[in-house]
């Protein structure tokens, strides 16, 4: 008797353990269509010769990568930010952040340059 629960336990796991498995897969294959689409869409509407899109959770997110590729294309490391700008929580985004409320780091990253905003008249 034990030993039959025991398996019939076991059969039970292996089948969830199966079934999460194919659910998590048809949910990135889901997943990648969507993306796919709207990178598609992205480009029609843009124009151009766009052939790449990089999606990204946050915008301290697209503001590392910006710096990076910025970095990367230049060969230079100085970043110039905006005074009263907010470009994220993490520690490069918050150096480039200008909010003195929001630059919490008593180390911010080097080479980075603030400028105040200009004011254009309309």
């Amino acid at each position: 008797q034990r030993g039959r629960r025991s398996a019939q336990h076991e059969a039970r796991v292996e089948g969830e353990v199966a079934f999460r498995q194919f659910a998590a897969e048809r949910i990135e294959d889901a997943h990648q269509l969507v993306v796919r689409a709207v990178a598609q869409r992205l480009a029609e509407h843009l124009g151009g010769s766009l052939q790449r899109a990089f999606f990204v959770n946050s915008g301290s997110e697209a503001n590392e990568g910006a710096v990076l590729l910025s970095r990367l294309y230049t060969g230079k490391p100085g970043v110039i930010a905006l005074d009263g700008g907010l470009h994220g929580r993490t520690a490069l985004t918050m150096g480039l952040t200008g909010l003195e409320l929001w630059r919490t780091d008593p180390f911010p990253p080097p080479h980075l340059y603030r400028v105040p905003h200009p004011h254009c008249a309309a």
